[in-house]
């Protein structure tokens, strides 16, 4: 039996207006701070899009765009890598939370004002001669000429970690393609043995410091790798400035 034209038209605007609600309920507790979304959830909502736009009418024309200002925001992330799992911290004085669903494509940014964040750049272990081990697959292996360090008893080995801290008048963050980028940033480098994520104060020592008119970097993904613009930095060591 076949719908008249209007019932076809009816149920394919259904199927757009269940997938928008979807997407705003996963937004909703995305701004919530939920730290995980129900897979079935978003599975639905990827096949109720699939299915809109499978149809003839032109999903362009639905829009839906939604804002949120928050304050005292505070973010933690971690994320899994071959050394083992890495934590990114930031809190912001504000921030103004935009997410949208445009032309059948969603996004979510986040803008933030007084922001302070720290990433664990690098997990490693040093020897008691100041050799330096990296974890891998097969075990840990000295960072220069990559042979297999075999544990004898011996020497003794320090967890060690890479932070970079970074203290930035604005900050935005992209969620789908999640990207970190900061404006007017003063940088700071530290060197602290453990790998757990430390909340520092004034009794730990930078190795380095400066500043940058912006930077950007992403937390995950293939590319990580910390971009600075106009940088000026200072170095220390132990014993003071270099």
């Amino acid at each position: 039996m076949k719908h008249p034209e209007g019932s076809a038209k009816l149920v394919f605007t259904s199927k757009i207006v269940v997938a928008i609600a979807t997407l705003v309920v996963l937004m909703l507790a995305m701004i919530a701070g939920i730290s995980s979304i129900e897979q079935m959830d978003v599975t639905t909502y990827r096949e109720l899009v699939a299915s809109s736009e499978a149809g003839d009418a032109p999903s362009e024309s639905i829009a839906v765009t939604g804002k949120q200002y928050r304050k005292g925001v505070n973010k933690h992330v971690l994320f899994s890598e071959a050394e083992g799992r890495k934590q990114f911290r930031l809190s912001s004085d504000e921030s103004d939370l935009v997410f949208s669903y445009i032309g059948g494509k969603s996004s979510a940014v986040e803008y933030f004002r007084g922001v302070s964040c720290d990433v664990q750049e690098e997990l490693y272990y040093t020897l008691s001669d100041g050799r330096e081990l990296k974890k891998s697959s097969s075990g840990l292996k000295m960072r220069h000429g990559g042979a297999l360090w075999v544990d004898d008893g011996t020497e003794e080995v320090t967890p060690m970690q890479r932070i970079r801290h970074i203290d930035a008048e604005t900050a935005t963050y992209f969620y789908t393609k999640d990207l970190f980028a900061a404006e007017h940033v003063n940088l700071s480098r530290y060197f602290i043995p453990e790998h757990k994520l430390p909340t520092f104060t004034e009794e730990v020592s930078p190795m380095m410091q400066g500043q940058a008119k912006a930077v950007q970097f992403s937390v995950v993904g293939k590319d990580t790798a910390f971009r600075a613009h106009h940088l000026t930095m200072t170095l220390y060591t132990q014993e003071g400035l270099l």
